[in-house]
């Protein structure tokens, strides 16, 4: 009788044995000597040991809990334990959720436990509004950083605050998608005396998407075209219209356009106007012209109105922010410069198209002086220059100089000094830790050697923050990465820098009278 009953025993314990699950009897961790070792042991988890009266099934991800303590008593029912020794991390494996969730609150209770946290799923969508800002189709748009700007103006700018930019050229396409709700109704054709502006070049297109493409939507596109369908234009079109554009709010006017030989011709038609909008705050922007027959040696000096004071004048330069000399004007009279090479534009139809030249680059600056106006309402036509020439990278000899002017103004930095005034942009501490959907965040920021900006150094996530320190500085994503992140209205402000390493496209001249 003593016999069987012991017998009846073993027989119950090899039953529970084989019944519960491995992990219960494996409480010896797995060790992992690197983060690496670690993912791939994730990436393949233990197939569990089938009990006697368990059907056979695939084997379904298992539910984690990641712990961090310097000893961790037991495997708390685990079917695996894995243990990375340089992070003190222990990964704990449940194929039952209730399960997990219980040894959750048990280790939240461990005094050897330092953090916990169950390994949760989340989608993408989940950080949506931190990393989704749409780059501009200008490479413009970060290299001056103008897309940081349009994804959060509502931050950036004071509330209510909008500015018109007055596009005088060939008209544009106000149904394509980077106008659309971006036209001012005081639009007008001075060709035809009609308030229809459609544009049958593509200049116009063009130099008005760019606008609209680099600036939030508290800017409107005053569209006055001065070409009639034959792409001729006479003085006085553009002189009206110029005088319409301040009649009616513009605060900035773009002018693509010029005349050569303008020494030798003697040009004024527009000066006393130009002159009584500088007085009154407009800020006009002029390209400083194209080299071509009439203006071989690309002298902006020689083009009207470039060659004006009350103008700001701007040159061509190319991806690497070089002066594009292929079809760029230079001269005393060039305030600043701006991508003019290979930009990407709007075109009649809905489409883009690639063109180059300082009818492009003046947008741009347009774009800026626009973006200023509506951080600072208040501002002189003189105050928007200097905030400009201010935050303007020096690519060329120190101080001014004929091919690049002042440079190529940067906002982030001006956003910067908007933000946190006193503080140089350069010395904006790192990193910067926030804590989002239970997990800690880090950006860790670099100096960018020759660029005068920043970029992000690096981005981590995890359960610590010393964690998320300790990883932010390891990743370099991307050829433009973030210069520095501030609080503001419970939320943060991410403003990037400039672009690096972005690969040059074929080039494309456009020819014609334009700049």
């Amino acid at each position: 009788m003593k016999k069987r009953f012991l017998t009846l025993l073993l027989a119950l314990a090899l039953l529970c044995s084989l019944t519960l699950p491995a992990a219960a009897l494996q409480t010896q961790p797995v060790e992992v000597g690197s983060a690496l070792e670690l993912a791939q042991a994730m990436a393949a988890p233990a197939s569990p040991r089938r009990g006697l009266f368990r059907a056979r099934s695939v084997a379904a991800e298992p539910t984690r809990v990641i712990a961090f303590a310097g000893t961790l008593a037991g495997g708390y029912g685990a079917e695996r334990v894995l243990h990375l020794a340089a992070w003190q991390e222990y990964v704990l494996e449940f194929s039952d959720a209730q399960t997990a969730q219980r040894t959750l609150a048990q280790l939240r209770t461990d005094p050897n436990v330092t953090d916990c946290f169950l390994d949760e799923t989340f989608s993408a969508e989940a950080l949506s509004g931190l990393w989704d800002e749409t780059p501009s189709y200008s490479w413009g748009g970060r290299t001056m950083g103008f897309t940081t700007l349009r994804h959060q103006a509502q931050l950036l700018l004071p509330a209510g605050s909008s500015v018109t930019v007055a596009v005088i050229d060939t008209g544009a396409d106000c149904t394509h998608a980077m106008l659309q709700g971006r036209v001012s109704a005081a639009s007008y054709d001075f060709a035809n005396a009609t308030a229809d502006v459609t544009d049958i070049n593509g200049h116009g297109t063009a130099t008005a998407g760019l606008v609209a493409d680099l600036t939030p939507d508290a800017v409107d596109v005053m569209v006055l075209r001065v070409y009639d369908d034959n792409n001729m234009s006479k003085a006085s079109r553009v002189l009206t219209a110029l005088e319409y554009a301040l009649e009616n709010g513009a605060a900035v006017v773009n002018l693509s356009l010029g005349w050569t030989n303008a020494i030798e011709k003697g040009y004024s038609f527009l000066n006393s106007v130009l002159a009584q909008a500088y007085a009154s705050g407009v800020v006009v922007v002029a390209a400083a012209g194209n080299r071509s027959q009439n203006n071989p040696t690309g002298n902006a000096d020689d083009v009207y109105p470039a060659n004006q004071e009350a103008v700001l004048t701007v040159s061509g330069v190319n991806r690497s922010r070089a002066f594009d000399s292929s079809y760029s004007s230079s001269g005393t009279a060039v305030d600043l410069c701006a991508p003019g090479s290979n930009v990407v534009v709007a075109a009649p139809g809905g489409g883009t198209s690639v063109r180059s030249g300082t009818s492009f680059a003046a947008p741009h600056i347009a774009a800026a002086a626009a973006c200023v106006r509506l951080a600072q309402p208040g501002l002189s036509a003189a105050g928007v220059r200097q905030m400009l020439y201010r935050y303007a990278d020096d690519l060329g000899d120190p101080g001014r100089d004929d091919a690049y002017g002042y440079g190529l103004p940067v906002l982030t930095r001006y956003f910067h000094d908007r933000l946190c005034p006193g503080q140089r942009f350069r010395d904006m501490p790192a990193p910067d830790i926030w804590s989002h959907e239970g997990l800690d965040y880090c950006i860790a920021a670099g100096l960018i050697s020759g660029i005068g900006g920043h970029r992000l150094a690096g981005y981590a996530r995890h359960a610590r923050a010393d964690r998320a320190a300790a990883l932010g500085g390891s990743r370099q994503p991307g050829d433009c990465g973030h210069a520095a992140v501030y609080r503001r209205q419970h939320r943060r402000v991410v403003l990037s820098g400039g672009a690096l390493g972005v690969s040059h496209g074929p080039r494309v001249r456009h020819v014609g009278d334009d700049l």
